[in-house]
């Protein structure tokens, strides 16, 4: 990322702080994390999940939802194996 800013630096006519400034600033001014994601959910699991967490549902409401929501489990599990065969068949 400093390349990026002394690039800008650079563009704007700008003479670039050096990189220790750059990260001492960066480190402690700004809220930004970095990591991988630890999982990534579609929307459809996602509108399950906070369909699940209302605690008015009724004992029949929750079966439903379990069942809609395992149904697209399975489904998500064929549509990637059907892929997974497909690319290795390519």
């Amino acid at each position: 990322m400093y390349i990026l800013y002394v690039e800008c630096c650079e563009k704007e006519q700008r003479l670039p702080v050096d990189e220790s400034c750059y990260r001492s600033v960066f480190n402690t001014q700004y809220n930004f994390g970095f990591h991988p994601s630890r999982k990534d959910t579609c929307k459809s699991c996602d509108i399950f999940n906070i369909k699940m967490s209302n605690p008015d549902l009724t004992d029949e409401e929750k079966r439903r939802i379990e069942t809609d929501h395992t149904l697209h489990l399975c489904r998500a599990e064929k549509a990637l194996k059907s892929m997974s065969d497909d690319k290795e068949a390519a």
